[in-house]
């Protein structure tokens, strides 16, 4: 493989491999399975409903349904509606984790996915929601706070492919939203929003990380430029002491060689 090839593919399967965005597909294309054989091909909207998928009326009657909130975020109506947030996730997904790490990515992810199925349950009151779209949009969001806030460092963080694609993706779905039918409005905008705060906070809170900061587990801390001074100050007063001494000791011996060769007649 080329050094070009293994840039490319370094944001998956470098130092920091996507293992929650693994992970999250996963879970996703297996509830997908297990619906699919307990519920057929072509389910009702009860059938949605008791997957998990999201029905405002029933949260408004009782609160025992607001795990369906977070459950949502699972439940896909179709395998075209599987495949697409999948592909997405995989592509911006692994990005992103490799730019803030595991837990990190975990938490923006479901903190997006939920503010999402929130706005869905606010603004869309008789419909039934679900997908991992809202969450999905949220990573879309942090990505480009942080690529339009530092272009070049995000692109050699995460490569020109994939800086590309996020572009290209965030400009196709959001279109989608808004000129597609049967595509949850509100949830997709939370979920970006929400992303687009959560990458402009922590940009303005000091913790960009560098690149080998990413990549690297061995980090080295950078020296207190007054510390570093002090040391050089002490070694070179050192080196100065060192040399006078040595100075004063060749100059004894020249004296002590000279004074014998003059009484050895020489």
């Amino acid at each position: 493989m080329t050094n070009t090839s293994k840039k490319k593919l370094s944001w998956l399967v470098g130092p920091r491999v996507a293992l929650v965005t693994t992970a999250i597909i996963l879970v996703n294309v297996i509830v997908y399975i297990v619906n699919l054989t307990r519920y057929g091909t072509s389910p009702t909207n009860l059938d949605y409903i008791f997957m998990g998928a999201l029905y405002p009326p029933l949260i408004k009657a009782s609160s025992d349904y607001l795990w369906s909130l977070v459950t949502s975020m699972f439940i896909h109506f179709s395998f075209d509606h599987l495949a697409e947030n999948m592909v997405v996730l995989y592509l911006l997904g692994a990005g992103l984790e490799k730019l803030v790490g595991h837990w990190k990515f975990l938490l923006i992810y479901f903190a997006t996915g939920l503010v999402g199925s929130l706005m869905a349950l606010l603004f869309s009151p008789n419909n039934i929601t679900g997908g991992a779209s809202g969450a999905i949009f949220g990573v879309m969001g942090f990505l480009l706070v942080r690529y339009f806030r530092n272009p070049k460092k995000m692109t050699s963080i995460l490569g020109d492919e994939i800086i590309g694609y996020l572009l290209g993706i965030s400009f196709i779905n959001v279109i989608i939203t808004f000129f597609e039918s049967g595509i949850s409005i509100p949830g997709h905008l939370g979920g970006l929003f929400t992303g687009l705060i959560l990458g402009y906070l922590r940009f303005n809170n000091g913790v960009e990380q560098s690149d080998e900061t990413i990549e690297d587990e061995d980090v080295v801390h950078p020296l207190n430029s007054g510390n570093v001074n002090d040391s050089v100050r002490k070694w070179h007063s050192k080196t100065t002491r060192l040399t006078k001494r040595q100075r004063i000791k060749s100059s004894k011996k020249t004296r002590k060689t000279k004074n014998h060769e003059m009484k050895h007649g020489r």
